[in-house]
């Protein structure tokens, strides 16, 4: 009998000093400030904030070794799943294209910020694009954010990129941003260009019938 009073105690002594247990929650980027623990997880374009408070047993001066251990009360954890704007590609060049004549794309992706309402406080998730990927449909690839290109065969080629964006996030009445290792990359829309084997030929204009000849004052018809 007190052998087995003597394990329980010591259960249960383990138990208070080994404080809370791992967060129940999905998110696997984790922090804490206080009771407030907290995490992002990113998936595909997407990503997830979590958040939960944690609050201490209460310490009990006499109370007779419990049959099994209780876990620390907890609210339910909350999480919001936010996703960055899609970046647009755009271009102020025409779609219809002569073999080597350049064209230039950029793309509408922006440093911007995100709200919502956690757990009654107001967190905020940045996103900040750190990588476009350009792919012109013939092959071509390029890391410049505002390139230029030429195609060197006739066809219809698609034109995309693919945007990286850095994650971070907060909660209002802290400074630290807490930031997520995995970058969200998002493929904007495709862009079309046809490119036809020979220069456009520019049309004469209609000849017509004038007075004389049209070199020298006024004529009619000229």
């Amino acid at each position: 009998m007190l052998r087995t009073f003597a394990s329980l105690s010591l259960a249960l002594v383990f138990w208070i000093h080994s404080g809370p247990p791992a967060h129940a929650m999905s998110c696997d980027n984790r922090g804490a400030a206080d009771r407030l623990h907290f995490g992002s997880n990113v998936s595909g374009e997407q990503v997830t904030i979590c958040a939960e408070y944690w609050w201490p047993p209460s310490p009990q001066k006499k109370a007779p070794p419990p049959k099994k251990p209780t876990t620390p009360s907890k609210v339910v954890p909350n999480f919001f799943v936010v996703t960055p704007a899609k970046p647009r590609a755009f271009t102020a060049d025409s779609s219809v294209l002569s073999i080597g004549q350049s064209f230039s794309v950029a793309t509408s992706a922006t440093t911007h910020v995100l709200k919502n309402t956690l757990l009654g406080r107001l967190a905020l998730v940045s996103f900040r694009p750190t990588k476009t990927i350009w792919h012109f449909g013939d092959g071509g690839r390029t890391s410049t954010p505002r390139p230029s290109h030429a195609f060197f065969a006739a066809g219809t080629f698609k034109v995309y990129a693919v945007v990286t964006y850095a994650v971070k996030f907060r909660f209002v009445g802290t400074t630290r941003w807490f930031s997520d290792p995995r970058g969200i990359a998002i493929k904007t829309n495709a862009l079309r260009f046809r490119v036809s084997q020979k220069p456009a030929i520019r049309q004469a204009g209609k000849p017509l019938l004038v007075l004389y000849d049209c070199l020298g004052g006024f004529r009619i018809g000229c």
